[in-house]
């Protein structure tokens, strides 16, 4: 189990957890994605707190964003740019066929863009609270964002080749149910801000993959990723304004 959850954690980021690292192992341990999702978040959240003394917001911002992808491997968000790129094709059968080719279009471009530039405006935003609350809010957004894997790894239609497939395999219906009960505990540590960032996550999930449904008809690893990255920026979003309301 242990090598299994190492296995993940060396798949989710670019920590350096030795070379006999499998898929296999990882995609066994997809269901603790909301775990992976806590150690990266407390590593992203530490780097984002020491940040936060630069006296200037974009700094702080573009530095922020900078640091938490590289944390990844910046595989997530070239989730969101293949995502871009098949969703300026018009022919849906071609979309999974786009998505693994090399050709950057204009798509990939303009899905980058926005999704670099709304996390960077998150950041700025978050900037002006305390210190304590930004590593609160980054930690609780790294967290939920792999939770929002495990809801696509449970109900998405997979592909009948790629990595996705793996992944989506291993997650079993009790293996879910133990994910959702793990991320809501956790959420709770947080308060009410932390329930209320769990249900918006839940809503978001569904969403997304009402709309995967409907523009793909299939889950990769792609729009997995692109997923963890839209369900990031959900998740701050849903904390800055939450700070008018609560």
């Amino acid at each position: 189990m242990i090598r299994n959850f190492l296995d993940l954690l060396a798949f989710s980021s670019i920590l350096p957890l030795g070379r006999n690292r499998t898929i296999e192992g990882a995609a066994k341990s997809a269901f603790l994605y909301p775990l992976i999702g806590l150690i990266i978040g407390l590593i992203s959240a530490s780097i984002v707190y020491l940040l936060s003394y630069l006296p200037s917001r974009m700094f702080f911002s573009i530095l922020s964003v900078f640091f938490i992808l590289l944390l990844e491997g910046f595989n997530h968000i070239d989730g969101a740019v293949d995502m871009g790129d098949a969703l300026f094709v018009r022919d849906k059968s071609r979309r999974a066929e786009v998505m693994k080719d090399r050709f950057i279009g204009t798509g990939s471009i303009l899905s980058g863009f926005f999704t670099v530039f709304l996390l960077i405006a998150a950041f700025y935003e978050i900037k002006s609270f305390e210190r304590i609350a930004i590593f609160q809010y980054v930690l609780l957004a790294e967290f939920l964002s792999r939770t929002c894997a495990c809801f696509l790894l449970r109900l998405g239609k997979p592909l009948n080749k790629g990595m996705g497939l793996l992944f989506i395999r291993e997650m079993k219906p009790s293996k879910f149910i133990f994910s959702l009960i793990l991320a809501f505990v956790i959420s709770m540590l947080f308060g009410i801000k932390g329930i209320l960032s769990f249900l918006v996550l839940v809503l978001f999930s569904f969403i997304y993959l009402l709309f995967v449904k409907k523009e793909f008809g299939f889950m990769n690893g792609d729009l997995i990723g692109s997923g963890i990255e839209f369900s990031r920026i959900a998740i701050l979003v849903f904390l800055i304004f939450s700070r008018w309301i609560l």
